[in-house]
């Protein structure tokens, strides 16, 4: 398993800063952080001169390539439906595979078995008739849209739990689609067993007969969370009812802290927000904030290696590259207005995914922040202002995959690109969702939230 330290940094080298102001030029850096092996199983489907506190950055919908939009504001057994209900292969028509329970059009159902080659687009699932496609000699098209043997029911108790006594599943044939599958030791129709998890999303286990989310919405312990993330990105710990790198009760790595969102970091400063009193306490900052820069009486804040503002504007590193690649000098948030970050999404998802099919795929990011940086010493210690991309979660808003679906995974709506989103997001809205994570106090950069499809719980 990559260390979630090495995710980060991955993260950060797919972006470059694009600005409409003017820039200059610098190096590199790196972000860390980091969890413990789970406690259960994993994933496996599928320049001015300015003063902190510079005015609320304007919120923002989900970023996406034509930029961002007006806001209004335990374990189971895992789903198999990642290769046998969303695989790519031979079937139907000519189509190449089989998306059972999120499929966007009638190609995404080609390869289903049962004849179930029909997308209703309505609920997202494949089925094997309709009023335009008759079911063969001898059965009849149920509510559903599945063909059963003719005078097939499923009888249902008021709670709509069929009461049909089952020996195999072809006696649950006329139920719902959550009641197909005949569960032998207690003769009940259910949606699931540990062996036929076909009516189950990608994104699901079978637990207790029934189809759950792998990573629930919200949580309660770090059991509940033994399922979450994926290969480079895991999120075993339940923080702030949302599963997450670390909790109070699930530590990082030695070195490394927990932050609110529940997200590891390394140490910065004496207080973990880059308060300091000497260059020592900023060695496990990122780039940007490895100088302690200290006024008369102290303590000081972490920084860049900088003794005036005029410095950043020169090339000293100002933030974790390649963030800081541009830098733009500020007084207020509205000088930051077409400041941003050009991001791989693309690399971004590979790197958290381990899906090397997914390509290169490219938005601009905002970094619509005015944030004071410390620079000086002594009596000359001063804040500047600089563009950042937040100085709190809000600011980050999440990112709209379909808007570069088609650089990522295909042509839009082409099987490819349904197979690859229904393995990363399964029913979920195609939004990666981020936090800020912060260089020291007061400001930060946006990275994604651990599992991608749930907010950070911070937020």
């Amino acid at each position: 398993m990559k260390h979630p330290g090495w995710l980060l940094v991955s993260f950060f080298a797919a972006i470059a800063v694009v600005s409409s102001c003017g820039s200059s030029q610098k190096g590199t850096g790196t972000q860390g952080a980091g969890g413990t092996t789970s406690q259960g199983g994993g994933t496996t489907g599928g320049t001015h001169t300015a003063a902190s506190g510079m005015g609320a950055a304007t919120s923002s919908g989900p970023i996406s390539s034509a930029g961002p939009t007006t806001s209004t504001s335990s374990e189971g057994t895992a789903s198999t439906a990642a290769t046998s209900s969303s695989g790519i292969g031979t079937g139907g028509s000519g189509a190449t595979a089989c998306i059972q329970n999120d499929c966007q059009g009638d190609a995404d159902c080609g390869a289903c078995p049962d004849g179930q080659t029909i997308c209703d687009t309505g609920v997202g699932r494949c089925i094997a008739c309709e009023p335009g496609k008759p079911c063969p000699a001898g059965t009849t098209c149920s509510s559903f849209g599945t063909c059963v043997p003719s005078g097939a029911t499923c009888p249902t108790d008021p709670s709509g739990n069929p009461t049909v006594t089952c020996k195999s599943s072809a006696d649950c044939i006329a139920c719902d689609p959550m009641h197909q599958v005949c569960e032998t030791m207690t003769s009940a129709c259910v949606a699931c067993t540990t062996s036929d998890t076909g009516a189950c999303q990608t994104t699901d286990l079978c637990l207790g007969d029934t189809c759950v989310p792998k990573c629930p919405s919200a949580c309660t312990t770090d059991d509940e969370c033994a399922a979450c993330g994926f290969t480079g990105d895991p999120a075993y710990a339940c923080n702030a009812g949302t599963c997450s790198q670390c909790s109070a009760t699930y530590a990082c790595t030695a070195g490394q802290i927990c932050g609110p969102e529940g997200v590891c970091s390394a140490k910065c400063g004496q207080d973990g927000m880059g308060s300091c009193y000497a260059d020592s306490d900023c060695a496990q900052c990122a780039v940007g904030a490895t100088q302690c820069h200290v006024p008369l009486g102290g303590p000081g804040q972490c920084g860049p290696q900088a003794a005036g503002c005029s410095d950043l504007d020169q090339g000293a590193a100002a933030l974790p590259s390649p963030w800081g690649t541009v830098i733009s000098l500020c007084s207020q948030d509205t000088d930051c207005a077409g400041v941003g970050a050009t991001l791989d999404v693309g690399q971004m998802l590979r790197d958290l995914t381990g899906i090397s099919q997914i390509g290169d795929a490219t938005l601009t990011y905002p970094m619509s922040v005015c944030a004071g940086m410390s620079v000086g010493s002594g009596s000359a210690t001063l804040s500047c202002g600089v563009c950042v991309p937040c100085r709190e979660d809000s600011d980050c808003q999440p990112i709209d995959v379909d808007s570069i679906a088609g650089q990522a995974f295909g042509p839009t709506g082409s099987v490819s690109a349904d197979v690859l989103l229904d393995e990363i997001f399964g029913p979920h809205d195609h939004e990666v969702h981020m936090y800020c994570q912060q260089v020291v106090a007061g400001y930060g950069v946006c990275a994604p939230c651990p599992g991608i499809v749930n907010v950070c719980g911070a937020q």
